[in-house]
């Protein structure tokens, strides 16, 4: 029997396109489930880019295919939601990648960054399977949740 708590979904990624789509349904489905048919539609956009960011850069620099998928697993419960991308392309060194400063950034280069601003943690493993793990923290102090909110309108103003 499921849980009705928690919420558990694996992808595999095979192409950019329909990727949008694809995690839409995700986070249909994810909203069917009672403990999460109330998320703002502000984490929902903040998930989506965060999955987007992830997706795009392991085809980008992971080497990602149909022969060698990318593998998104998503997990929530009613703390938090915790995603994993991983692929079988060259690592990088997240700490370096995050040190740079957005001048660097020209044409480019600012996924990283924006995921770290919009999720809780961000945590990096090299290997033979590289791992990209976000986690977004559920249980956020309102406080947050409503400077989040002005950010957003100050953003659709400019």
């Amino acid at each position: 029997m499921k849980n009705p708590n928690y919420f558990t979904k694996k992808l595999k990624i095979v192409s950019l396109k329909g990727l949008e789509r694809s995690l839409s349904q995700l986070l249909r489905q994810l909203t069917k489930v009672s403990t999460f048919s109330n998320l703002s539609p502000h984490l929902l956009r903040d998930l989506k880019l965060v999955l987007m960011e992830g997706i795009s850069n392991a085809f980008r620099h992971g080497a990602a295919s149909a022969r060698a998928p990318v593998t998104v697993s998503f997990e929530a419960n009613p703390k938090k939601i915790t995603m994993q991308i991983s692929d079988r392309g060259k690592g990088f060194s997240l700490e370096k990648q995050l040190k740079k400063i957005p001048e660097d950034h020209v044409g480019g280069g600012r996924g990283l960054l924006i995921m770290k601003n919009l999720v809780d943690s961000v945590q990096y493993q090299a290997g033979k399977v590289n791992q990209l793990q976000l986690v977004r923290n559920l249980t956020r102090p309102k406080k947050i949740e409503a400077v989040q909110e002005l950010f957003d309108l100050l953003q659709e103003e400019v």
